[in-house]
């Protein structure tokens, strides 16, 4: 049963007052808020901003389950919330008591999440926290929280997560572990000005059921189907930490990988995976890049791949024809596109340039221009790693095309995101390093035709999320994803139609 958040507006300091927010089942951080649909906002409406400010607060959703607290909110604009020309803050008065904590914006902030932290007065990108006590603080990391904040790219409406029961690190209470909280978000400028805020808003913490996330099956699905892997591997991670390669690959056990930041020749890493996956591996390598199969690969030329637009700070992409032994041929592109930035700056702008180059080089391939030439209807697969961290443009030139580039998919549709989640269920993020400042996100994707093609299953394997029977069971350590790279792989089976 739902208990809808019943939510009221009084008084002339705006508090908001909320008696439960559960949703029906399991809180899932993918970046897509189909499973807040049944969630009352906490705050229905914000005041408005100061003037000049680009942020302007919406409505507001909370909610928790056994493992942590969730909170959904609307900034008014696209941004990238780790990235902000100020700080984006969410101030928790975990005791109901202004006196406790840090004196702010009417609340007595005990913990204080920020995007975009401020430090020594300026904005700082990233995200993390800080508890107070009185005039101490003392910062707390995205990870040591499990936090996270989804979608990756800039977008006006996010969701995210705080761990429940982490042991402060100032008085030993744990976070989140009373009966309640207050709390209200607070946007600051680039001179650590407030200039917009929301209400303050209520939420009871009350007893829940334990939410279960039923963990994502690693085997193949019946009937078989082609099972693709797309891997960062980090810093030639294939070639320099090969045991915990040979475990993971071993458990995946791929028809084909598309594999990024490898920089080696094709004879190096077919080598290297026939130690953990006996047979003869067929690799083509270009640019960082690789596509590997057990079965022939032949790299596809198109006559785009040598017009580099001036934006691109560098292409890199391997385009082939995988050939199994029975069914159709597959054409897949493996992709590593720039790193970094914001939405509309410069390595943004690269990210769109590239995206438009090997789409165009897709779009040759589809018209029959390519070498060799690919019969229509031919199923198409685009992986690797997006690096969607400044708008989602490079993504959507792939998914859906443009009038300049045409439908990628053979009916003149749009491809599909495989979007698959991690294993245990709880997220669909494929990038985690908690020694950066930035918490977990989506970065690693696979489109495809769905004109010729079927997901028949799908995940992201992240072995820290997983129980120790689980890892058992498959023959994995829990810090082998951690170990091997900061990308987690992300794997599809994909069946004909």
């Amino acid at each position: 049963m739902n208990l809808a958040a019943v939510c009221r507006l009084a008084g002339p300091i705006l508090f908001a007052v909320c008696t439960s927010g559960l949703a029906d089942g399991p809180m899932v951080m993918d970046g897509r808020f189909d499973d807040w649909a049944d969630i009352e906002p906490v705050v229905a409406a914000s005041p408005a901003p100061e003037s000049g400010s680009p942020i302007r607060f919406g409505k507001v959703w909370v909610t928790h389950d056994t493992r942590f607290v969730y909170l959904r909110f609307q900034t008014g604009a696209e941004l990238n919330l780790q990235k902000l020309p100020g700080s984006v803050q969410v101030l928790f008065d975990l005791d109901a008591d202004a006196t406790t904590g840090r004196a702010i914006e009417g609340l007595g902030a005990d913990f204080v999440y920020a995007f975009t932290p401020i430090r020594d007065g300026r904005p700082t990108e990233g995200q993390g926290g800080v508890q107070w006590v009185g005039s101490r603080h003392v910062a707390i990391g995205h990870g040591a929280l499990e936090a996270m904040r989804l979608p990756t790219y800039a977008t006006p409406d996010a969701e995210c997560r705080i761990a429940r029961g982490y042991p402060m690190p100032l008085d030993g209470r744990r976070l989140f572990d009373g009966g309640g909280f207050k709390a209200r978000l607070v946007a600051y400028d680039a001179n650590a000005r407030p200039c917009a805020r929301t209400p303050v808003f209520e939420h009871r913490l009350g007893d829940v059921k334990p939410v279960v996330h039923p963990a994502i099956p690693i085997a193949r699905p019946k009937p078989p189907a082609i099972r693709l892997v797309a891997y960062n591997v980090l810093q030639e991670g294939l070639l320099k930490r090969p045991a915990v390669f040979a475990r993971i690959l071993r458990v995946l056990d791929p028809d084909i990988l598309g594999l990024t930041e490898l920089d080696a020749p094709a004879d190096a890493i077919a080598e290297a995976l026939a130690m953990p996956l006996p047979g003869k591996w067929n690799v083509v390598a270009a640019a960082r890049t690789a596509i590997a199969s057990r079965w022939p690969v032949v790299p596809i030329a198109t006559a785009a791949a040598d017009q580099v637009p001036a934006d691109a700070r560098r292409v890199r992409v391997v385009l082939a024809l995988v050939r199994p032994p029975a069914g159709q041929p597959m054409v897949v592109a493996c992709i590593h596109l720039t790193s970094g930035g914001a939405i509309g700056d410069r390595r943004d702008r690269a990210r769109d340039a590239e995206a438009t180059l090997i789409a165009s080089m897709l779009r040759e391939v589809r018209n029959g221009a390519s070498r060799p030439r690919v019969a229509k209807g031919t199923p198409i697969v685009v992986c690797g790693d997006f690096n969607t961290v400044g708008s989602d443009r490079s993504l959507r030139i792939f998914r859906d095309g443009s009038e300049t580039l045409g439908a990628p998919d053979w009916d003149g549709s749009a491809l599909t995101d495989a979007h698959p989640l991690q294993v245990g269920g709880r997220s669909s993020a494929t990038w985690r390093d908690d020694r950066m400042p930035f918490g977990p996100g989506r970065l690693d994707f696979v489109l495809y035709a769905d004109s010729a093609i079927k997901l028949a299953h799908g995940f992201v394997l992240n072995t820290a999320d997983l129980s120790d029977a689980y890892l058992a069971a498959v023959g994995l350590l829990r810090d082998d994803t951690l170990r091997a790279s900061d990308h987690c792989p992300v794997v599809v089976d994909l069946a004909a139609r």
